[in-house]
């Protein structure tokens, strides 16, 4: 019986901190990136300084690419094996199209007793040469997949915890997860 509770305690555990956001992020040198990853994101950012990260988190690795171009920080994210997941950059409320975020504003005030959304990051991904294209016109190209990640500071049955939201390029949710340590102790640039 004892063993059995243990087994149960252990599984409850698991479960509950599957849906917990933990990343570290640590520098390293660009001959430890992933050589066509690391290639990508040279051309795309040329003759800029190239932050290499290699976040660590609950599901393995991925990397990171952090520049800054145009006066704007962007992260481009790889995954563990150096495949292009998508380029983020961070954007203010007013820059939310209107109806985008009405929507994400309606979702969190159901979700919410309150909360303050501490800050949004714009998504891109899609095809690399289209990606290239729009960085450098500075304008989402159509071809882009466009989503939202949101760090929210919010109160849920009387306590206050940070969480991390992802809606589409509409404003509908997608995921969420609670964060276990501030993202702002990762090296951001």
């Amino acid at each position: 019986m004892k063993f059995t509770s243990l087994v149960l305690c252990c599984l409850f555990t698991l479960l509950a901190s599957a849906q917990n956001k933990e990343e570290v992020e640590e520098r390293i040198e660009a001959v430890d990136f992933p050589e066509g990853a690391r290639r990508f994101a040279e051309s795309l950012f040329e003759g800029e300084k190239i932050h290499w990260i290699k976040e660590r988190n609950q599901n393995g690795h991925s990397y990171e690419a952090k520049a800054k171009f145009s006066n704007v920080k962007y992260s481009l994210e790889f995954d563990d094996q150096g495949t292009f997941e998508d380029l983020e950059f961070v954007i203010k409320s007013k820059q939310l199209p209107k109806k985008v975020k009405q929507e994400i504003e309606q979702y969190l005030s159901l979700e919410f007793e309150r909360f303050k959304i501490r800050r949004i990051q714009e998504q891109w991904s899609g095809d690399q040469s289209r990606l290239k294209a729009a960085l450098h016109e500075q304008k989402e190209g159509s071809a882009l997949k466009r989503q939202y990640e949101l760090e929210v500071h919010g109160k849920r049955k009387g306590a206050y915890a940070d969480y991390e939201y992802l809606f589409d390029g509409e404003g509908s949710y997608i995921s969420s997860q609670e964060i276990q340590e501030s993202n702002h102790d990762n090296f951001f640039y």
